[in-house]
């Protein structure tokens, strides 16, 4: 062949054609020896992508790319890569999941429905750990659902990214809200007229019903939903066009609710309509609604039937006070109308719904200027109330009494919380002429005192405690009045769960409304724009002086359990953090001992509370470090219910958020956490008269297990670390040897004679020597998981290139015996002997303890 003018000569030899040729080639190709080992080359790939090793992993999905990009025909024929690719995206190691989310991208590209089948697992990653994950994640998923908006994953994916717009990092949440407006938006910017209108209707119709489906899927994702519709609508280069598809939407959303779709058309509940509609409202943009389509709404304020009907009033209601004040050319007339239906109805509703009608009841009296039918409800109220001080409410026959009372405050408390009455407060002086305050906001709070303090069933000091609270959501220079301070301070003495609640919850809507100053949150915060900001500035700094500072309530309930009013006091904390209302000092133990939380939301909220205070006051809380520790192991202990230093499967320490916090900082000061931690499980014989044993081995095997399974940044932390370890064991050891040779090897027979024995010292020097052993047995795990060689570590050479960099782990080690060594069963078992070695009588037990102190001295 390589001879052309010999094939040249051959009568024989047709000259063949260019594709003919091509084709040659690569069958010839492929019966070379390197394609015939394609198979084998794919499978070393294969078992690589499950290698122990994080960067070997990570280099194997890489490897991949440029196969899968030559051949994609090996994506729909070989189902090993997809299988490969997608149990790598729940890998411990960030680097690989991201490799794994690349990899899958560029598989869609090539084969789009590639996408659609991994899409549950991308939908995981968007709640990863990792923010690069996420952001990953979501562009995957807007991608996908832009190649597939008519298929039934379109749901799914937008519940995720809605999630998103909640997301601490504020990038998640930019991206999050732009990717809802690339899917749910700007498909609809073109203006719908003229050819295909009729085409285009049915799709806007079918696509609200697709965001009414969306919603209902979570309590939470219509506000989330809200929320990022406000956040589009700003958007500086397409507010006007954005505004033009809200009233696009608005428009659709009401010809549905007058003249119903059918089935199959995209057809909507009245429910679900008017949730949209509400979301919609709730973004409060100008001119999306318009005063016909608010006549429509008229007939359902009169209406009140069923479960469903309560949903659709309490929608209706929502929209009116939201939307009212926003439209032109109001009728007086009609408004008027609806204020008498919801005034008549005002005694049937719940809380939820009373807050709305309150609330609605206060945007018409102030487009019509007419305050009197809201004055006249409160001022029947709080008559009723007072009338009903000293009326018997303990009894079975006195029901309808307790619940009367109940409603009344509920209404009344509403009122003080949503209305300003203080214009109207001659009115209140007349009808309560026995009453010589000069606010009515006083008269109110008074007035639900009689039933708040302690002798009243706890139902109805709740209802009190519920109604004085809101009132000083509206006027909170009451939170520091010498009488609600003392209600609240009475209610945490008696550590009620539900007092506690109440009164967690109005300290966390006040803060955040402080937060919010110029714009309230919906629903959360109230408006204070008729507070000064020194006001509410000395009435946050009482609170938190009172009940954080000088009583410690909020802490004694964040660090008692898990649950809701756990979460309730984080948040309170959280709002006053970001206040700097608190001295660092004062509240980082907590934040790293609640960040070992098991509620995810418990642990993201300190989390973010840590890294914060770490940025700005590294140097400070540095010194609370150890004291963190310490809060850590009681919480996990006591709340949590674990007293183990990590995690198995995969191994990963407790205090790991701490750590991943501590590597932004400063080396030094991570070399000086390591070292300092260390010394933690440092013993001393001359102080052991209150040492509690049991809870000693404990700890010392809590801080074991967290060394033993940090991810070390840096050789320098690492070697430290052990140096640390290595002094303490040498100093320490050669006390507690020194100590059983003197005592119990050195002269048994005479120490036992002159009954110097004490039981007691031979439970210290056991228990000393069995966290000196396990302290030995951590150093050389570690000594071998990283591959360092020789007993004794040596400094690092500060102008060295290595000591900067992490450590590298050896394959095939893993902390599997260690963990058992010091699991729970070891543990207990230890714990046991030392137990029946305290017991009097019990020599036997000694004298194997005594074996077992030779042993150690001899080793």
């Amino acid at each position: 062949m390589a001879d052309k003018e010999c094939w040249s000569m051959d009568p024989d030899f047709q000259c063949t054609t260019a594709p003919n040729a091509r084709v040659a080639y690569h069958l010839t190709l492929l019966r070379s020896g390197f394609c015939e080992s394609f198979q084998r080359i794919l499978h070393l790939l294969s078992v690589a992508v499950t290698s122990p090793q994080a960067s070997i992993r990570c280099r194997s999905l890489k490897a991949l790319l440029p196969i899968l990009e030559a051949d994609p025909f090996i994506i729909d024929h070989t189902s090993l890569v997809k299988t490969l690719v997608s149990s790598r995206m729940k890998d411990i190691s960030v680097a690989v999941r991201e490799s794994s989310l690349r990899l899958i991208s560029r598989c869609r590209e090539l084969k789009p429905h590639v996408g659609v089948e991994v899409m549950p697992e991308i939908v995981r990653r968007v709640a990863d750990d990792s923010i690069t994950i996420r952001r990953r994640a979501m562009k995957i998923l807007t991608e996908i659902y832009l190649h597939h908006p008519e298929g039934s994953t379109s749901s799914g994916i937008a519940e995720a990214l809605l999630h998103r717009v909640a997301d601490l990092d504020q990038t998640v949440r930019e991206l999050a809200c732009q990717s809802l407006a690339e899917i749910w938006i700007s498909p609809y910017q073109p203006a719908l007229t003229g050819k295909g209108a009729c085409r285009t209707k049915l799709a806007v119709v079918k696509h609200l019903g697709l965001i009414a489906r969306t919603v209902q899927r979570n309590r939470c994702l219509p506000a989330m939903l809200t929320t990022a519709l406000q956040t589009i609508l700003v958007t500086p280069s397409q507010g006007t066009a954005i505004l033009n598809v809200y009233q696009l939407f608005v428009a659709r959303l009401f010809e549905m609710i007058e003249t119903p779709t059918r089935k199959g058309d995209g057809s909507m509940e009245p429910a679900a309509t008017f949730q949209v509609l509400l979301i919609f409202a709730k973004t409060n943009a100008a001119h999306i609604f318009t005063m016909q389509q608010i006549r429509l709404l008229q007939p359902y304020v009169g209406q009140i039937g069923s479960a469903d009907d309560m949903s659709t009033y309490r929608s209706v209601v929502s929209i009116l006070s939201h939307v009212l004040p926003r439209v032109s050319n109001v009728d007086s007339v009609l408004l008027r109308s609806i204020g008498t239906d919801l005034i008549r109805q005002v005694s049937r509703f719940n809380r939820p719904i009373l807050h709305e009608v309150i609330r609605c009841l206060q945007t018409l009296s102030e487009i019509i200027q007419d305050k009197q039918p809201l004055t006249r409800l409160t001022l029947s109220c709080l008559e009723n109330i007072r009338k009903m001080v000293g009326v018997r409410i303990h009894g079975p026959d006195e029901q309808d009494a307790f619940r009367k009372i109940k409603k009344l405050l509920l209404i009344a408390g509403m009122c003080g919380r949503l209305c300003n009455f203080e214009a109207q407060l001659e009115v209140f002086q007349t009808r309560f002429s026995d009453w010589g305050g000069q606010s009515v906001s006083e008269l109110m709070i008074a007035t639900f005192s009689r039933f708040s303090s302690p002798g009243p069933p706890t139902d109805l000091r709740m209802a009190a405690l519920d109604a004085i609270c809101m009132v000083c959501q509206l006027w909170p220079k009451h939170f520091a009045s010498a009488m609600v301070s003392a209600q609240f301070e009475k209610a945490f003495e008696e550590k009620d769960a539900s007092l506690e609640t109440i009164i967690l919850t109005s300290f966390k809507e006040f803060l955040l409304a402080k937060e919010q100053h110029s714009e309230a949150s919906d629903g959360v915060a109230v408006k204070l724009d008729h507070i000064g900001g020194s006001q509410l500035d000395r009435v946050a700094a009482f609170i938190t002086q009172t009940f954080m500072s000088h009583r410690k309530d909020l802490t004694r309930i964040a660090l008692a359990t898990q649950d809701e009013q756990a979460l309730l006091a984080v948040e309170v904390l959280a709002s006053m953090h970001r206040q700097g209302l608190l001295h660092p000092k004062e509240y980082a133990p907590i934040c790293i001992a609640l960040e070992t939380s098991h509620n995810r939301r418990i642990a993201d909220l300190s989390y973010r509370m840590h890294q914060i205070l770490h940025s700005k006051y590294e140097t400070i809380i540095a010194t609370e470090y150890m004291r963190a520790v310490d809060v850590a192991y009681e919480y996990q202990r006591d709340v949590v219910g674990n007293v183990r230093g990590a995690t198995c499967d995969p191994y990963l320490s407790i205090l790991h958020p701490m750590v991943e916090v501590i590597k932004a900082g400063r080396s030094n000061g991570r070399t000086k956490f390591h070292e300092s931690l260390c010394t933690r499980i440092d013993l001393d014989l001359s102080h052991t008269s209150r040492l509690d044993l049991p809870q000693y081995l404990q700890r010392s095997q809590f801080v074991l297990e967290n060394i033993a399974f940090f991810e070390y940044a840096s050789v320098k932390e690492l070697t430290a670390a052990l140096i640390a370890m290595e002094k303490v064991f040498t100093r320490s050891g050669v006390v507690v040897v020194d100590a059983i040779a003197t005592e119990i090897l050195g002269g048994m027979s005479s120490v036992e004679k002159s009954g110097r024995n004490d039981p007691n010292r031979l439970q210290v020097l056991a228990a000393f020597a069995t966290v000196l052993s396990s302290l030995w047995h951590t150093k050389a795990y570690l000594t071998q998981q990283y591959g360092l060689s020789g007993t004794r570590c040596s400094a690092p050479n500060e102008t060295s290139t290595d000591s900067g960099k992490a450590p590298s782990k050896v394959d095939n080690i893993d902390g599997q015996a260690l963990w058992e060594r010091s699991g729970e069963k070891d543990g207990k078992e230890r714990r046991l002997k030392l137990d029946q070695v305290g017991k009097k009588g019990n020599s036997r037990a000694r004298d194997k303890m005594k074996m077992s102190l030779a042993s150690f001295v001899k080793h």
